[in-house]
């Protein structure tokens, strides 16, 4: 999703638009976040990668989507930053959130434990615990998509 203020003061419609040198972004770390790794991922895919490194159009960068949206909250430095529905879901109607229709744009958490684990029950516990209904229940009441299996 793209996040922007209420309005939409710089027009943004899609990630084509953040080619536009006025328009300052915010990302998470590509390094330390999928978050942002997907950010960069989808710049490059929809061509605008090249033009947002020359124009410097990436103005925060935070390790979480948390941190960022901290950021657009608390000035008006960014005009977009990349985030997950499921991190807005508490944010106030000062702003907008921009659906970007393209399958990297969908994270999927992966869980694994490994081999020389200490513990490995433990992993199994977890999925057990994640997959159950009531789990299930809260996940989705927080903004999450369940896919796979449904418990």
């Amino acid at each position: 999703m793209i996040l922007v203020r209420k309005g939409n003061p710089m027009g943004i419609r899609s990630l084509a638009d953040l080619n536009n040198p006025a328009i300052r972004i915010g990302t998470t770390d590509p390094q330390l976040s999928t978050l942002g790794f997907l950010s960069w991922e989808l710049f490059k895919k929809y061509g605008v990668h090249e033009s947002i490194l020359a124009n410097k159009s990436v103005v925060v960068t935070t390790a979480t989507a948390h941190e960022l949206i901290a950021q657009v909250q608390s000035h008006g430095k960014l005009d977009a930053a990349l985030v997950y529905k499921a991190n807005c879901q508490n944010l106030t109607g000062d702003f907008e959130l921009i659906q970007i229709h393209d399958p990297t744009a969908i994270a999927t958490q992966n869980i694994a434990s490994a081999i020389n684990n200490p513990f490995p029950h433990l992993s199994a516990r977890l999925i057990q615990t994640i997959t159950s209904q009531k789990s299930a229940e809260r996940f989705s009441q927080n903004g999450f998509h369940w896919l796979g299996n449904e418990p």
